[in-house]
């Protein structure tokens, strides 16, 4: 995998935010599958605490998703939820 040696530290502290540590998984398409698993588990009140410690403004999750948060855009298969109100 090629990396942005910069960001590495970055992207460990946004992935341990997510509560997946560095060895949750060995190969790629493991690791991909558990961040995906973790993000689609996100409940509003975890976005809400990511939100202390990240700019997030917006939450792109299935059009079935049902949360608190107002819907600003969807189609067929997504919405777009703004975090900044409920």
């Amino acid at each position: 995998m090629l990396w942005d040696r910069p960001f590495v530290e970055e992207w460990v502290r946004r992935m341990r935010a997510l509560g997946l540590e560095r060895g949750v998984a060995s190969e790629s398409d493991d690791v991909h599958a558990a961040v995906i698993e973790r993000y689609r588990s996100l409940a509003d009140s975890d976005v809400q605490k990511l939100r202390e410690h990240f700019r997030v403004d917006y939450w792109i999750v299935p059009k079935s998703r049902a949360s608190s948060f107002a819907v600003v855009f969807a189609d067929d298969r997504h919405q777009v939820l703004a975090l900044g109100s409920r």
